[in-house]
């Protein structure tokens, strides 16, 4: 399983909370010196909480963005307990009121 040092040279990680809508990017430079070198996007999931919210969200979402960090793309799944799909975009688990880009403030 890849860690979090083999991926902060080409990805992103985002914390997705679907009980208040809200998602945003973790620093991977700022989080590899909080947790040992080993860690792995599973061993982030379950200490990932909505700053909002409070709630554990234990939902990541791994961005491709490249070594210059100009390709972003996702790769969506369904949850269990989301919100209706008539409520979300065709290609998303987050209802379209959430916006995708990393850099709008959530």
């Amino acid at each position: 399983m890849l860690t979090l040092a083999d991926l902060k040279a080409e990805f992103e990680l985002h914390a997705v909370c679907i009980a208040c809508q809200r998602m945003e990017r973790l620093d991977l430079n700022e989080l590899t010196t909080h947790v040992p070198q080993d860690c792995t996007v599973a061993d982030i999931r379950t200490r990932v909480r909505c700053r909002q919210c409070r709630k554990r969200t234990y939902d990541i979402r791994i961005v491709y963005v490249g070594v210059d960090g100009k390709a972003r793309g996702f790769h969506y799944r369904e949850h269990n307990g989301a919100p209706s799909l008539r409520d979300q975009s065709p290609s998303s688990s987050v209802p379209s009121s959430v916006s995708p880009n990393p850099d709008t403030p959530t």
